[in-house]
């Protein structure tokens, strides 16, 4: 599966379902805490259930033939008071929130967004010392452009530097051999 970890301002654009469609590339991003739960979804577990009776949580099967998050039911046993009446299968559509493009549910999607937050604080302390916070650029030849700018800049700052701090050495031994 191919993945793009995004922030949440690309979480919920139609350009997300052409992705998938057209490319097969899925993007995840944080879920909106604002975007109200389905029926029958515990808030705190994030587990699905079929109906406000039943006891038993389902499991991630992954996406229907219509493009929702599909759900099955784990009872096996027939334990369940509501196995012989039971569809055992439910569908939630995608939305911004814990159903985005890949659910809450399914083992690791907190795992990868946790990678992107750390792989992040390197490019923000970057963008910090850079002065490139307030910049905001639509497209990536003019964030290219941008950051080799501020590449050049950066250097030419370490270049500056680096001659002062030679200037400097050289101005103190010459002042000891004279002395």
């Amino acid at each position: 599966m191919k993945i793009i970890i995004a922030d949440e301002a690309y979480g919920d654009g139609e350009d997300n379902k052409a992705m998938r469609k057209d490319h097969d590339i899925t993007v995840i991003t944080p879920p909106k805490e604002k975007v109200k739960l389905p029926d029958d979804v515990d808030g705190e577990t994030k587990a699905v259930y079929m109906n406000s009776n039943c006891e038993t949580p389902m499991s991630y099967a992954g996406r229907s033939d219509t493009g929702n998050h599909e759900f099955i039911c784990t009872d096996e046993k027939g334990e369940c008071m509501f196995s012989l009446t039971c569809d055992k299968c439910r569908e939630i559509p995608v939305d911004a929130g814990i159903f985005g493009q890949i659910p809450e549910q399914v083992r690791g999607v907190e795992e990868l967004r946790d990678l992107r937050k750390n792989m992040e604080r390197a490019f923000n302390l970057l963008k910090h010392r850079e002065g490139l916070e307030p910049v905001r650029v639509k497209s990536m030849h003019g964030l290219m452009a941008v950051v080799t700018f501020a590449t050049a800049a950066n250097l030419l700052i370490e270049i500056v530097g680096s001659r002062k701090t030679q200037i400097k050495e050289n101005s103190q031994q010459q002042l000891k051999l004279a002395a």
